[in-house]
């Protein structure tokens, strides 16, 4: 049998959103090309920049990554690639950028935000 380098990876989303993280999230290939998948090549472009940057490698069954090292307010790009024996597979690329924040709706104080508390007993 043939082998080829496998097919690019599907449907990639982001999945969570934070002001320091991002998760996102792949599909298998269409295609493995004759031969297991080995791992994944996660990559993540600041949307200003034009150049993408390694961020993570991903065993062959794993199907998410946790991209980290994120700017507050900055948005992102993001694209995964497949690898086999054989070779690479093409990018599969986000097509909008997303900004790296809290999500819509949390309002989670930063510690340093806490007002100082006391607690003192109360006789009964």
């Amino acid at each position: 049998m043939f082998a080829d380098k496998p097919s690019p990876p599907r449907n990639l989303r982001v999945t969570e959103t934070s002001k320091e993280f991002m998760v996102v999230a792949w599909e298998v290939p269409e295609s493995d090309g004759g031969s297991p998948i080995t791992k994944y090549k996660v990559e993540k472009r600041d949307a200003t920049r034009t150049v993408y940057v390694q961020a993570e490698d991903v065993d062959g069954k794993t199907l998410k990554a946790k991209m980290t090292k994120l700017t507050e307010g900055n948005k992102y790009f993001f694209r995964v690639a497949a690898e086999n024996e054989i070779g690479l597979s093409d990018w599969t690329e986000t097509t909008e950028p997303v900004e790296a924040k809290m999500p819509f709706g949390t309002n989670l104080l930063e510690h340093s935000q806490l007002p100082n508390i006391q607690v003192h007993p109360v006789a009964c």
